[in-house]
């Protein structure tokens, strides 16, 4: 993973009299990855800190201001004031400074160019861009994890020194006064902390976080670390959440056990329920599993939703464990073709959002039928969290919208599904996500913005299953009041 990129070095750089260009090294176009839209001429900064700027004067103050180019978007420019020390200013300047919504944070995926211009005359000893906060990059990818009673869960995370000088760094467990859970934190090697990192070197720790009986299955607890960083003259102490789960037995998402139970005692009580209850036996029992087609650029057939759902209530309501091995043998498939691909179905992404509502359903009721193998059941989680890094950007940009409930949704299904507590709260409560577009998107007369009654109703239903899905968990969506914006427009604006 790249942490650092020394822009003095790797971009081509243009002086003019009184400004300093640097352009992007390659010439590119937008083009498409899956649903992913990337450009080939242009650096991928989102989630990165920042920018790390020195340089050497004569002056007292140094008066810069630092301009962004990018792809398809206007240029940003920040004005800054740099103190002059022996002749040397040095500095860093998050993104988070330019003149930019905070929810738009996906406009940093194109940038093609970096201005800087000075009003003293300055020599431009560094400017670097910055993954990590003030050139150190604490990395921990998977934040949300579930174990069984007296088992933990194990967090593996890094720390890199992007900095010209050496830093110590100390993580430990920080307590606000009532936690159950007292994490164990090692790092690699046995290496004691603090640990000294010199300048380029990285190192490995894991966090392991024990399960006791006093939880509930479906909750969870907050375990925080500090993580204090200090290097000659400066300290700087970050917060890192992790959150972590007593295993809640599948299935879940629509229904527990007694649930399904309760459904099949209303289809043998109920004569009409018979039509629909054969009928997904019916394409079930029809459904041929195939591997998706080489000449394809995504695996399936958005109508195959259609056949894996068939065969997951079948199973759900019958037992019989062929409809689980069809289930189980799409997901496969499914999950060997989807990273090369990163495009599940055969249309839109507001599409993609629902048929991947419909590859975690089918998961969740069929995860305890001994239908999937260890090796098998990681695949899925591995396409499962690839979608979800992909929707963690892509909903970063202050757009509300019909097409973005559907994807969100199936992201927190895909976060149930794996019982990942971090991603749930990230996608539910997070910038882009389900609550931001609950309290933006709908008019005080409780109709979505959009204005129809396909998409009125379409939505009502997506935060119903929402609501629903999250109760086994502790989260009661249903009776929780949010506030009103009091803005004129529902997409994020200036």
């Amino acid at each position: 993973m790249i942490t650092s990129v020394d822009i003095l070095k790797d971009w081509r750089r243009t002086a003019g009299s009184d400004v300093i260009r640097f352009a992007y090294p390659k010439i590119g176009t937008f083009y498409e990855e899956g649903f992913i839209r990337r450009h080939s001429g242009a650096a991928d900064y989102a989630g990165w800190h920042g920018l790390h700027i020195a340089a050497e004067t004569d002056a007292a103050l140094l008066h810069m201001a630092v301009s962004v180019s990018f792809a398809d978007q206007e240029d940003l420019s920040c004005a800054i004031v740099l103190p002059v020390t022996n002749g040397k200013a040095d500095t860093v300047l998050p993104f988070s400074e330019f003149p930019l919504m905070q929810v738009n944070e996906n406009q940093w995926q194109y940038v093609t160019g970096i201005a800087i211009h000075a009003d003293e005359k300055m020599h431009l000893t560094a400017l670097d861009a910055w993954r990590g906060q003030n050139g150190v990059f604490v990395h921990l990818p998977i934040r949300g994890l579930s174990g069984n009673v007296n088992k933990k869960c194990s967090y593996h995370g890094s720390v890199q020194n992007d900095r010209k000088e050496p830093i110590t760094v100390s993580l430990r467990q920080a307590f606000e006064g009532w936690e159950s859970m007292i994490a164990q934190i090692v790092w690699q090697e046995d290496l004691c902390d603090p640990i000294l990192l010199k300048p380029g070197e990285k190192a490995d720790f894991a966090v392991c976080v024990p399960v006791h009986d006093g939880m509930v299955p479906g909750g969870h607890e907050i375990t925080r670390l500090q993580c204090a960083i200090r290097g000659g003259n400066w300290t700087e102490k970050r917060e890192i959440r992790l959150y972590t789960m007593r295993c809640l037995p599948h299935p879940y998402i629509y229904h527990d056990q007694a649930g399904w139970e309760a459904v099949r005692e209303k289809i043998q009580q109920y004569p009409k329920y018979q039509p629909v209850f054969q009928q997904y036996l019916a394409t079930a029992e029809a459904w041929q599993v195939l591997p998706p087609r080489a000449d394809l650029p995504y695996c399936y057939e958005t109508q195959q939703e259609t056949n894996v759902m068939s065969a997951a209530y079948a199973y759900a309501l019958t037992g019989r464990r062929e409809y689980a091995e069809k289930a189980a043998q799409f997901l496969k498939y499914f999950a060997e073709a989807y990273p090369k691909r990163l495009r599940g179905c055969s249309q839109s992404y507001v599409q993609e959002g629902h048929f991947f509502q419909h590859l975690a359903i089918p998961y969740d009721i069929i995860h305890d039928a001994g239908v999937l193998s260890e090796h098998e059941h990681e695949q899925i989680r591995h396409a499962f969290r690839q979608y979800m890094e992909q929707l963690d950007m892509h909903i970063r940009s202050g757009h509300i919208s019909n097409w973005l409930v559907s994807e969100i949704l199936g992201a927190v299904y895909c976060a149930l599904a794996l019982q990942d507590g971090a991603l749930v709260h990230r996608f539910v409560f997070g910038n882009g996500g389900m609550i931001e577009q609950f309290r933006h998107g709908l008019f005080n007369d409780g109709w979505w913005h959009e204005c129809s009654v396909g998409y009125n109703t379409w939505v009502s239903s997506q935060m119903m299953h929402l609501a629903h899905a999250l109760l086994p968990f502790g989260i009661d969506l249903t009776h929780t009041a949010f506030p009103v914006p009091y803005n004129k427009e529902v997409s994020a604006s200036l």
